[in-house]
């Protein structure tokens, strides 16, 4: 890569500029550098991390390796005592600090008058991340376990009886029809009231199945249970159904005076001969999901594509990182953040902030007040999409 950028890298021409434009430092030396200018490295803080290393990379000329080496040569020799390591100019950490900050125009002509008197203070703007969206529409089409279809709610699964528990009316949660073994199912039962409705507690040891005369039968390992689903895969000639696996992308709707809606696309769906139409309702089975019109149609959200949210509720940002040494939460009631995801059993959708350091979980879409995309360039620079064409797939255009 050093080679290519030396090769192919035009540069303008400087009078500061030295015969090397272009250099590999290592990273032990940028480490090391940081460290002398006070500058700390919080990975969980997020992401801004790399601007400042690539701050410190930036100052890592031949020039400044000799300087520290001459330091260290006068410090050998008792003759820099007293004396300040040498930074790339007078007050350098504070200003990259707060270059950093949400409000880097602050402070910077008291921090370094020298420069800033005369440059465009103004147009100054936070750092902003800029990530790469994740079109990729392939992976595997559907999860590899396989259910049993009961209908289109409903779908029976064999689970190991550690993963039995009680429900509130004190029966086995989803154990599908109990009447078919009452002696199997009342024996299952009376071991987890035993212990409290812990399935791995009270299956811990081998567990058999009864006889009518009482004496120990078969070992009994799993039992089938139901559950609820909202969208399945149909598998084996339609004789069972899989969980959708990857979502490729979400198609965003808005209904005026209703709201916005969102159309999962899965990896399953790109080979149909029709994209869905049905949005996303929450805690409702697919069959209940509400019809879209392509008129209604805004644009579509792929992991990483950039979002500006907007609601009368406050959105909360929690750190995304348990150990970082930021604010745990923050409050705010718009937020440009990059779209992670969307759930389709509460119709909620996730976003995180451009710099990776927190996460809004749970974000109710259709009660949103605004919901815009933007593109965003190699440099961070954004611009806003207004209207897009539902783009299909090979299959579709058939």
């Amino acid at each position: 890569m050093l080679n290519y950028i030396r090769g192919h890298l035009a540069f303008a021409a400087h009078p500061m500029a030295g015969k090397k434009r272009v250099i590999a430092v290592n990273g032990a030396v940028t480490s090391f550098l940081r460290k002398r200018w006070g500058i700390a490295k919080v990975r969980a803080d997020g992401d801004l991390h790399h601007a400042v290393d690539a701050a410190v990379i930036a100052c890592t000329t031949d020039g400044m390796i000799q300087r520290v080496s001459r330091f260290y040569q006068r410090e050998e020799l008792s003759h820099a005592r007293g004396e300040r390591f040498p930074e790339p100019w007078p007050r350098f950490r504070d200003e990259l600090m707060q270059r950093l900050s949400s409000c880097p125009q602050e402070n910077l002509l008291t921090i370094n008058p020298v420069y800033y008197t005369t440059a465009d203070i103004a147009g100054i703007k936070p750092v902003f991340v800029s990530r790469m969206p994740r079109h990729k529409a392939t992976g595997p089409a559907h999860k590899e376990t396989i259910k049993g279809r009961l209908d289109d709610t409903y779908v029976t699964q064999r689970r190991s009886i550690t993963d039995l528990k009680l429900n509130k009316d004190g029966e086995i949660d989803g154990y599908f029809n109990p009447s078919s073994d009452t002696l199997l199912y009342n024996a299952l039962k009376d071991r987890l009231v035993a212990f409290g409705g812990n399935g791995k507690k009270a299956f811990a040891e081998p567990f058999f199945k009864p006889r009518a005369d009482g004496t120990p039968g078969a070992q009994v390992r799993k039992v089938k249970l139901y559950s609820k689903v909202t969208s399945t895969v149909p598998v084996h000639g339609g004789n069972g159904v899989a969980d959708n696996d990857t979502m490729v992308r979400v198609d965003v709707y808005y209904i005026p005076g209703d709201g916005y809606y969102w159309v999962p696309i899965y990896v399953a769906d790109t080979v149909k001969p029709i994209l869905p139409n049905r949005a996303v309702v929450a805690h409702k089975s697919y069959s209940e999901w509400k019809e879209m019109s392509e008129e209604n149609f805004l644009f579509s959200l792929c992991k990483n594509d950039l979002v500006c949210i907007e609601s009368k509720r406050p959105i909360k940002l929690k750190a995304a990182n348990k150990d970082s040494t930021l604010e745990k939460e923050l409050s705010v009631q718009r937020v440009l953040a990059y779209f992670e995801g969307g759930d389709i059993s509460t119709g909620a959708v996730s976003v995180t902030t451009h710099d990776n350091a927190y996460i809004a979980r749970g974000l109710g879409f259709k009660t949103l007040q605004k919901v815009e995309k933007y593109q965003v360039d190699v440099l961070g620079n954004y611009t806003r999409v207004k209207k897009e064409k539902r783009q299909l797939f090979p299959a579709q255009r058939r």
